[in-house]
């Protein structure tokens, strides 16, 4: 029973001192009503419909966070007078607040799905996940303008091909699928690619000067793709400045060609070891090949080093 009595005289104290505090905050408090609110979410507090002015920063805070009601329709009207109860509720004498303003209008934002916003969608959608495309086309569907407070796009690919992309377009209105389309996406591929940079003789070896990367919008089938690809190669055919380099204009500058006699290298710490072997591919420098030990008849991997000669990289001989 004592600690029930220190209990109720502790919170009585407490109180006391809560409305000490409340008396000195009201005398400069002004809570000015706005007269229009758009409200994204469900709950309103003091401070979405209101500015609020104390000398006091701990009550002005105090009001901010006063919990008015909750907007289920697309608008709710709230009074002076219903802020004055709410108040009173709380335990504030309103004869000492100063409430500006007779009523608020609180108005849900309503999301707008419309074509304007469906091509805005798609085309953020391709930017951000297909770098490397030139759009032609896109097939928007017609359809009612669709609001509501809840409302959710999803996009996905539901398949590609070398020419179109296929969309699905979802709208869902808390949580439930309401709208479904199917948007196909024309387009056409960038690459980079090698182009001639200046012309380029019949037999004649191409070096780094005579090319250059460029962008290219298309199909990029038996085009150049890097310029380590090219170099070093011969022209098999003159070769125009300014246009991109396909496959059947050049051939390789081999180091080594299939069927040529070569020179085996071995080296493993102090052991140095020169063997004749038959190259049973073409190489060009730096590329692994299969050659033919003489003496033994083992086949071996190379790696191509110069002019007929390559390097044992594994294995036996």
């Amino acid at each position: 029973m004592r600690c029930s009595g220190l209990l109720a005289t502790l919170s009585l104290r407490i109180l006391v001192i809560f409305l000490l505090f409340v008396e000195v905050a009201f005398a400069s408090t002004v809570i000015k009503l706005k007269k229009d609110v758009f409200l994204k979410k469900d709950s309103i507090y003091l401070k979405d419909i209101s500015n609020i002015t104390s000398d006091n920063s701990s009550f002005k805070q105090f009001l901010k966070k006063m919990y008015i009601g909750a907007i289920k329709k697309s608008q709710k009207v709230i009074t002076k007078k219903q802020i004055e109860d709410i108040l009173k509720k709380n335990y504030i004498d309103t004869s000492k607040i100063r409430i500006v303003g007779n009523k608020i209008i609180v108005k849900r934002f309503l999301s707008i799905i419309d074509k304007s916003r469906l091509k805005k969608d798609v085309e953020q959608f391709l930017k951000k996940n297909f770098k490397n495309i030139e759009v032609e086309s896109i097939s928007y569907p017609n359809f009612k303008t669709i609001k509501g407070t809840k409302l959710q796009v999803k996009i996905r690919k539901r398949s590609q091909t070398s020419t179109h992309i296929y969309l699905t377009y979802e709208i869902y209105k808390n949580g439930v699928l309401v709208k479904r389309f199917s948007i196909p996406v024309r387009y056409k591929k960038i690459s980079y690619v090698v182009f001639s940079k200046e012309f380029i003789k019949r037999g004649e070896t191409i070096t780094k000067e005579k090319l250059e990367l460029k962008k290219y919008i298309g199909n990029p089938r038996h085009l150049i793709t890097s310029l380590q690809e090219i170099l070093g190669s011969r022209a098999k055919i003159n070769i125009r400045k300014g246009i991109p380099i396909k496959d059947y204009m050049i051939k390789p500058n081999y180091l080594v060609n299939r069927g040529s006699s070569v020179k085996i290298i071995y080296n493993k710490g102090l052991i140095h070891i020169e063997l004749l072997g038959r190259a049973l591919e073409n190489g060009l420098l730096n590329q692994i090949i299969k050659v033919k030990n003489i003496s033994t008849g083992k086949v071996i991997p190379c790696k191509v080093i110069g002019k007929n000669q390559v390097l044992f990289i594994g294995g036996s001989f």
